[in-house]
């Protein structure tokens, strides 16, 4: 158990809507209710993670100079920032959750009471080999990471497939690091029933949504990463073979005028509609035949896990730890853009209505490997060792 007195800051660059903000969040949280620690959140550039951890009772700590960009005078100037703040608050561990943090990592080691550092690579998206970036730059990325990483004391990883991945590129040494899940508290989801959710998700993308559609849903940002492209090309060819079938995809972002053109080219106005953004837009996927992301690269999505725990079928592209989250992987998951397979397992579960349930009841039962209270005992170890070889060290 951690000791008391232990203080630990978990750092993330944005304080934005997001799924490393959410992961952040919901471990704080949990290790917050333990009298043995000592919690505080930090965050550079947005709002929302500082609303969530004052409204939770967690301290929250605003890093002017944290941003997503490797300019080298907010690089120095946030490096200069994480060393006054440890010198002024001397925690036990930092622990860092995304790339641009990593900078913190050096400051540790220049701060006087120099914390245990523990990084989690919550994904690999710049250096994934499908992320939008020339060859060049991505070396560039790949050797500015080898550099930070040498002040991380210890790697964790959300997937074991990204475990690989950077082991594979050299990132960390064989062996080196951790995999805890991210986890979701089950008591603080809500999930409406199915007619209701339904009926929300018509009024809300003004779709006809009946009894008989074959509803289609994702929750994502309309950005390259989540390659909704994809999904409504094969929508475009399935439509005709299933005139039942309708898509919502919620979500905002910087390709939503793209995506909406290619929608209208396609013809799809009256089968793919976009509502924007929904707040706490899981609460209506009991309202889906079926979850859809069809992402380019993930670490280990949360939206995933919340699919889990409302206890619907998914199809997803087999990239991060999706194969990992699924019990009944070779159904709900699909090679990544290959539309033959796509189609094929599509079809399959728009067609058969006992596969579908038989896999939603699967994914219920496998949410528990997802717990938040799993997630919290991983990091509750790791921060043990780090402190208990710090004050060996020390």
């Amino acid at each position: 158990m951690i000791e008391s007195h232990f203080k630990v800051l978990i750092v993330v660059t944005r304080g934005t809507v997001g799924g490393a903000q959410t992961s952040v969040f919901n471990l704080a949280r949990q290790l917050a209710r333990s009298p043995q620690a000592d919690v505080t959140v930090g965050s550079g550039e947005g709002e929302h993670l500082a609303l969530r951890c004052r409204a939770a009772g967690i301290e929250h700590v605003r890093f002017e100079y944290l941003r997503r960009s490797l300019n080298p005078i907010y690089a120095v100037r946030s490096i200069a920032e994480f060393v006054r703040h440890f010198n002024q608050e001397q925690y036990d561990v930092v622990h860092i959750n995304s790339s641009n943090a990593l900078f913190a990592a050096l400051a540790a080691k220049l701060s006087k009471k120099k914390p245990w550092i523990v990084f989690t690579f919550r994904g690999l998206s710049l250096l994934d080999e499908h992320y939008e970036m020339s060859s060049l730059k991505r070396r560039l990325y790949i050797w500015i990471y080898r550099i930070l990483l040498a002040f991380v004391d210890e790697p964790v990883f959300v997937s074991f497939e990204n475990f690989e991945t950077a082991t594979r590129m050299g990132l960390v040494k064989e062996g080196a690091g951790t995999v805890i899940y991210n986890g979701l508290d089950p008591e603080e989801l809500v999930f409406e029933d199915r007619s209701e959710a339904r009926q929300a998700l018509a009024e809300l993308s003004g779709a006809k949504i009946t009894d008989e559609t074959f509803l289609i849903g994702s929750i994502g940002r309309l950005a390259y990463q989540k390659n909704y492209e994809f999904l409504i090309d094969q929508i475009a060819d399935l439509s005709g073979k299933h005139p039942l079938l309708k898509v919502v995809i919620i979500g905002d972002g910087p390709l939503h005028k793209t995506i909406l053109g290619h929608i209208r080219r396609e013809g799809l106005e009256q089968i793919i509609y976009l509502p924007g953004e929904i707040p706490e837009a899981s609460r209506y996927m009991r309202g889906l035949d079926l979850f859809v992301l069809p992402s380019r690269y993930e670490g280990l999505s949360v939206t995933l896990i919340e699919t889990l725990f409302a206890g619907v079928s998914v199809l997803a592209s087999d990239v991060g730890g999706a194969r990992e989250q699924f019990e009944q992987a070779p159904f709900q998951v699909y090679p990544l853009d290959n539309s033959e397979e796509f189609q094929k397992r599509l079809s399959r579960l728009i067609e058969h209505a006992d596969v579908r349930a038989e896999l939603a009841e699967a994914n219920k039962n496998r949410a528990n490997d997802f717990h938040i209270s799993k997630t919290a005992a991983g990091y509750r170890s790791v921060y043990n060792e780090a402190h208990n070889t710090s004050r060996s060290q020390s």
